[in-house]
């Protein structure tokens, strides 16, 4: 005996928009943050794409997008990445800082004892100062030019051919 589904009331509107209320709710905020999503937080605000990060730490792709839209773990990838950009600007101002003071060496070893320098130290500065600067000279190991004329080539190929009729036409 086959029973059938039987009809209590009919459907009214608010049945009706109840899954979608349900559906546009989002997770709750995380809670706690692991060591897991602070090493995920490092590796995102350090350019690693999302794919490569969740297998670094064994979460599937749909799990990083829902915690990228988490606010709490988009604070923590601005965190991370605040620091990425603190620690590039350091380096670079280390590099200029070590540059500045090495020229400056140089210079006032060049003004005190220029006779220790060999022609070639100074030939070797010359040429690093120049290139830095937009001096460079041209380089040697320019590509060569070739120029096909294929206007022309296809003039003789048209005339060769045009001659081949003609020679056929004549022959009959």
């Amino acid at each position: 005996m086959m029973t059938y589904a039987h009809i209590d009331r009919p459907l009214t509107d608010v049945d009706l928009s109840a899954p979608a209320a349900e559906s546009e709710s989002s997770p709750a905020p995380l809670a706690r943050l692991s060591e897991r999503h602070r090493r995920l937080a490092r590796m995102l605000a350090e350019g690693v794409s999302e794919q490569d990060a969740g297998l670094a730490v064994g979460l599937l792709p749909v799990r990083v997008s829902v915690l990228k839209a988490d606010p709490t773990f988009r604070h923590l990838i601005d965190f991370y990445r605040r620091q990425v950009e603190d620690n590039y600007l350091s380096v670079h101002e280390k590099l200029g800082e070590l540059t500045n003071l090495a020229t400056d060496e140089i210079i006032l070893r060049l003004e005190v004892e220029a006779e220790k320098f060999e022609l070639s130290d100074l030939m070797e500065l010359t040429k690093l100062g120049a290139d830095r600067t937009g001096h460079a000279p041209a380089g040697k190991n320019a590509a060569p030019t070739v120029t096909f004329n294929i206007g022309a080539r296809l003039d003789a190929a048209q005339s060769r051919v045009i001659e081949g009729k003609a020679k056929y036409v004549n022959e009959e």
